[in-house]
């Protein structure tokens, strides 16, 4: 964690959105270790020969060089680490990054230090770049940021009264935190189902590393359940609409 009082710091950060400001600035949303999200100017980046041009599109991982200003922090100087080639070379991967990126925006506060999602999203990055199934990716993604945010849905047991949920079919509510048994559903008058697959499958996605990982495949039903799961549930507990979904509805087509 930085100190406050140091009037320039550095940080390694992941840019996840930047625009113009006036004819020669950008404003850049960076991801950090050390300091969470943070708001910076970065001077003359918009310039052709700008040394800070590259260095401020999202996507970017790189060491940046601060000082702190009165409402924005100012982009002194910044070092590219990593870039993410593999995501530009393949639309339907930069239509899933820049949903994984517009969401670790809209679902985490400014200036919250948290070293273990800064840990997340830069291993998604990669782990995107290298399969070839973004979409997993991207719900292994959605699944852990929750779990950090305290918001993680029910899985194995009932999200009202916590039994063991074991029939084929199980009712599955984002207003209520996930899955039901057929107690609690019917009480809440609540229809929806999902298979158990789809919530053994998001189990693992939430917590198996590695190898586990790279084997899994989704049928095609799983994928649409957990496409709606996530979905419904992302938008009953952060509360965001993500303009990059529709750009993936696109995609997706």
């Amino acid at each position: 964690m930085l100190d406050s009082r140091t009037r320039t710091y550095n940080v390694t950060a992941v840019v996840l959105r930047s625009r113009p400001l006036g004819e020669k600035d950008r404003v850049v949303v960076l991801f950090s270790r050390e300091a969470g999200k943070l708001d910076a100017v970065a001077k003359g980046a918009r310039q052709p020969k700008s040394k800070l041009a590259a260095g401020t599109q999202p996507f970017t991982l790189a060491r940046f060089a601060l000082a702190r200003g009165r409402t924005l922090q100012v982009v002194t100087q910044c070092v590219i680490e990593e870039s993410f080639y593999a995501l530009h070379e393949d639309l339907s991967k930069i239509a899933w990054g820049a949903y994984v990126l517009e969401l670790m925006d809209a679902a985490t506060p400014p200036h919250q230090h948290d070293e273990a999602l800064f840990d997340l999203l830069v291993s998604t990055l990669r782990w995107m770049g290298a399969t070839d199934d973004p979409e997993l990716v991207t719900r292994a993604f959605e699944l852990r940021l929750l779990n950090a945010l305290g918001y993680a849905p029910a899985l194995t047991e009932c999200a009202v009264c916590g039994r063991t949920v074991s029939d084929s079919l199980v009712a599955f509510s984002a207003r209520w935190g996930g899955a039901l048994c057929a107690a609690d559903a019917a009480q809440r008058g609540h229809r929806g189902k999902i298979s158990q697959g789809t919530l053994r499958t998001a189990a693992a996605l939430s917590g198996s590393k590695g190898d586990a990982l790279q084997r899994l495949r989704l049928t095609p039903q799983v994928r649409t359940e957990l496409r709606g799961l996530m979905n419904d549930f992302l938008t009953q507990r952060l509360e965001v609409r993500l303009k990059a979904r529709e750009f993936l509805v696109k995609v997706m087509e």
